[in-house]
């Protein structure tokens, strides 16, 4: 964990980006007419039936027809969606190719929203912005591209977006602001930003404003896929371009920023049950907002490699009061980057996670818990360079999150827990009767292979991780050694005949490890084969060797000399008493 000061801390970058200037000029227009009574000037202003109705829209219709039966639809959305404005009116789009702006100003009811939708998912294609400036609005099942701007703008209250395709924006996804009870769920983002010199994500909230302070979450955000959206930001020192695509960004639910006076937005939030992978910016950043629960998210492989703004953190939590993060698991690029990052933020929470990669950055002006139930292990997902997020068996993330915490179904509908306890991350995996659980050992250091003499002592030891219980079994050639049954393996003294190569097996509940072999070998002792002088020549006391031969020294000051050790003859007598030492070559007998 690295602790840092205020001071060393940057402040959360907010860049005023043409898609900005968009929305805060649609919000002004919003602001000359309070927009919780735009609905009912809309439906005076506009001759309508007041009962509910099913208009169709299809590729080959008219704008002349009724609208009102699939065999006499309306060629464009836009049409329709003047005529839909009674509670419950349903406009079905028919598959093809719309290329138009569609604003929905219109209003349903919180029981009977109007409802645009098209059948197949992502079969009625749209080239062009949604914006939904009407109340009770269920946008459903379209695919839809921009490359003017945001895919999505959303300024009202109880809109649900559900099941869309939304990608190749040069904007947002989806951005909304000045809203409430906005639930967006089921939606794929993908490749928005493209490379429009702005800072754009799949999904961007900001600055909602609370209808009503009921409990429960107002602000949903469930079940999306956001992945590799992208974007160029000129603003990096000395100019150069850096990258950035956010996969989930809450800002400033505080309304304190650009003027707003809307006051702080404190009802619920909840992100859950999101894949968030391969984005070039960060997964999920939440920065001067406030009550928001974030659990049960998948975030894979996203970040920048080459620009400061990594810094900020995988998962990004600044100037906030009550977030909580918890049952998530965030696998970061690099373990250069920070995983999370936890700046001046009071009542924080961050437990029940599984992170994996990075470093976990909290400030010291953060009064943040940091629970004692994260998991700072590879979560194993089954295939995720394929997009399988799902914890592969033997998973740290299988049945170890928060009960407390969690939601009650995955990403696909299932319900939670199906084991013992509740996954952690966005699925919910079925426990394998045959597979292990826990954590299977491993070896991060190995036997050491080695060289001695005879008589020596020598242990061979290892250290696994791994879920306990752990056994041992050492083995010399293939052959397993009777009693060697711990981490570490002794032979005292080692002799010859021990010489051999040596692995030992570890085996936990949820797995096999086999060390790799530490080859041993047991040096030959030099020998030497003592000769004597015949005995006509004395008893040999010492020897020397010099100028290719050896000399002997012995009983009664005699001097033998050899070639070879073996044939001795005498060399001289050079004293009555006997000789104990000699230097040959030196001459100093």
């Amino acid at each position: 964990m690295v602790r840092a000061t205020a001071r060393d801390l940057p402040a959360p970058a907010r860049e005023f980006t043409f898609f900005r200037f968009i929305e805060f000029s649609m919000k002004f227009l919003l602001s000359l007419v309070p927009h919780r009574a735009l609905a009912l000037l809309l439906l005076l202003a506009f001759a309508a039936p007041l009962h509910a109705a099913d208009y169709f829209v299809a590729t080959n219709g008219n704008d002349n027809n009724n609208g009102l039966t699939a065999a006499r639809p309306f060629r464009n959305i836009a049409r329709a969606a003047l005529l839909a404005t009674a509670p419950g009116d349903t406009v079905t789009v028919a598959a093809g190719t719309y290329t138009e702006t569609v604003s929905l100003l219109r209003s349903g009811s919180p029981t009977a929203p109007i409802t645009f939708t098209s059948p197949t998912r992502g079969a009625a294609k749209i080239v062009g912005q949604v914006r939904i400036l009407g109340s009770n609005i269920t946008l459903s099942g379209f695919d839809i591209a921009n490359r003017n701007g945001n895919g999505i703008i959303v300024s009202s209250d109880r809109v649900r977006i559900l099941n869309n395709d939304i990608h190749n924006c040069s904007g947002h996804g989806i951005s909304a602001f000045s809203f409430d009870y906005l639930t967006i769920e089921g939606n794929r983002l993908y490749r928005n930003g493209d490379q429009n010199y702005s800072q754009a994500s799949g999904i961007s909230l900001y600055q909602p404003v609370a209808l009503d302070q009921a409990p429960g979450f107002h602000i949903i955000v469930r079940g999306n896929e956001s992945f590799e959206n992208d974007s160029v930001v000129s603003t990096q020192a000395g100019g150069t371009n850096f990258r950035v695509g956010i996969g989930i960004q809450l800002d400033d639910f505080r309304n304190t920023l650009e003027g707003s006076s809307a006051g702080v937005y404190r009802p619920a939030t909840l992100i859950e049950n999101n894949l968030i992978y391969g984005n070039v910016g960060r997964a999920i950043v939440i920065g001067l907002s406030d009550n928001i629960t974030v659990r049960h998210n998948t975030a894979y492989n996203n970040l920048p490699l080459r620009n400061t703004i990594a810094n900020l953190g995988d998962f990004s939590c600044q100037d906030t009061d009550s977030v909580r993060w918890v049952n998530n698991i965030l696998v970061t690029r690099a373990a250069s980057l920070n995983a999370i990052f936890d700046a001046r933020n009071t009542n924080s929470t961050w437990d029940y996670n599984v992170i994996w990669g990075g470093s976990l950055s909290i400030a010291a002006d953060s009064t943040t818990v940091l629970g004692s139930h994260n998991y700072l292990l590879d979560p194993r997902l089954t295939a995720p360079d394929t997009n399988n997020f799902r914890p592969a068996p033997g998973s740290i993330a299988i049945d170890t999150g928060g009960g407390a915490f969690a939601a009650p179904t995955d990403f696909e509908g299932t319900a939670r827990p199906i084991g013992s306890g509740v996954d952690i991350g966005a699925f919910e995996t079925k426990p394998d009767s045959t597979a292990p659980s826990g954590i299977a050992p491993t070896l991060a250091t190995q036997p050491v292979s080695q060289t001695l003499l005879p008589g020596r002592i020598i242990t061979l030891s290892v250290s696994p991780s791994g879920s306990p219980p752990l056994t041992y079994q050492w083995s010399r050639n293939g052959a397993a050694i009777s009693g060697a049954t711990a981490s570490a393996f002794t032979l005292s003294p080692i002799q010859s005949a021990d010489a051999g190569s040596y692995v030992v097996k570890i085996t936990g509940p949820a797995g096999t490890v086999t060390s790799n072999p530490a080859n041993i070998a047991v040096a030959v002792t030099p020998t030497f084969t003592l000769r004597n002088p015949t005995p006509a020549l004395g008893t040999l006391l010492a020897v020397g060797f010099g100028a290719g031969q050896f000399l002997s020294v012995g009983i009664g000051g005699r001097i033998v000399a050899s070639p070879d050790g073996v044939t001795w003859s005498l060399a001289a007598t050079v004293a009555t008493t006997t000789l104990r030492g000699i230097v040959h070559n030196g001459n100093l007998w």
